[in-house]
């Protein structure tokens, strides 16, 4: 179920209490019995163990709940962080098609950025075509 459980103060509270009222013996128990609910997620025969910890039990769930959706959380944040927001493809498509800067941001909703970023972003085959004595070795390295 959970790689690691911290036992939170209330819990503590409770087994010492168990402890108090019922012996070492049945803390000690109890203790065995929330470990292992809380590593392997398997339920004490004993029920009378089981019914002690039944608000023990309820708390390690919740803590594997919230853990379990900040771990998706983190993911979802990260998968928004490695996508764009805007196809370049389309924007360097209307810009072809003789839009203006603006024309683009406007119909898209892309930021000035954006669109000039996907503008200024060339394919390295861009010169492929062409004759390489009559290009300049520096405009290669600008446009690469």
């Amino acid at each position: 179920m959970n790689k690691k459980y911290t036992i939170t103060e209330t819990a503590e509270k409770t087994l010492r209490y168990i402890g108090e009222t019922d012996g070492n013996a049945m803390e000690l128990n109890c203790r065995r019995a929330v470990a292992d609910y809380a590593l392997n997620g398997t339920l004490p025969e004993d029920k009378e163990i089981s019914s002690r910890i039944a608000a023990i039990r309820f708390e390690i769930d919740r803590q594997a709940e919230e853990e379990k959706r900040l771990k998706e959380e983190q993911a979802k944040a990260k998968a928004r962080e490695n996508t764009r927001k805007y196809d370049y493809a389309e924007l360097i498509r209307l810009r072809e098609e003789g839009k203006t800067l603006r024309e683009i941001r406007e119909e898209t909703g892309a930021t000035p950025p954006s669109v000039y970023h996907a503008l200024k972003v060339r394919p390295k085959n861009c010169f492929s075509g062409m004759k390489s004595r009559k290009l300049m070795p520096g405009m290669i390295k600008r446009w690469r």
